[in-house]
């Protein structure tokens, strides 16, 4: 058992220095490839990524890293899950 439930929504996310475009690319990359991860090994089928971009103050954001540099952005990608298939569960 996944611990996931029909219509829950996966929430991923990475922080990025928003002054960088390279980091916004890589932080949307990333968390594309921490979905496939998560939806392969827990047999989920999603909708597709939704996105957004945060900042520290905004509702729900933690503090950024101690050692983060630059101007810190929380780039979030949200998916709601469709169906479980545990037979595709692949460890």
């Amino acid at each position: 058992m996944s611990g996931y439930k029909l219509g829950d929504t996966l929430e991923l996310a990475l922080w990025y220095n928003g002054d960088r475009l390279t980091e916004k690319d890589a932080a949307r990359h990333g968390i594309r490839k921490a979905h496939d991860i998560v939806i392969r090994q827990g047999g989920l089928v999603t909708t597709p990524l939704k996105w957004g971009e945060l900042a520290p103050g905004d509702e729900r954001v933690p503090e950024p890293p101690r050692h983060f540099a630059g101007s810190p952005r929380l780039m979030v990608g949200t998916a709601d899950i469709l169906a479980i298939r545990p037979g595709l569960v692949i460890a």
